[in-house]
């Protein structure tokens, strides 16, 4: 289950491009589809997926370099609930 992703960074409106990151890296946001992707500035992202049951941790992703690497974060169940793991 692998939904790979190339992403690309620019800083002239478009004009041209940097590759950041490219689908053959061995990066674990390569797995499963994205749902979403924000940055907040040009160095801080987070990026959401959809694990479709094969992943039961809630989690999302953040990047403080510009998307050249990201760190999982898994999320807490809510309280009163039992996680599966």
């Amino acid at each position: 289950m692998h939904a790979y992703v190339a992403l690309y960074s620019t800083g002239d409106g478009g004009l041209t491009w940097t590759d950041i990151l490219d689908p053959s890296t061995d990066n674990d946001i390569q797995s499963f589809t994205k749902t979403g992707m924000i940055f907040v500035d040009a160095r801080t992202g987070w990026l959401t997926r959809d694990a479709q049951g094969v992943d039961s941790i809630p989690h999302t992703f953040i990047t403080r370099d510009g998307g050249v690497s990201w760190t999982r974060i898994d999320l807490p169940a809510p309280a009163g609930t039992n996680r599966l793991v």
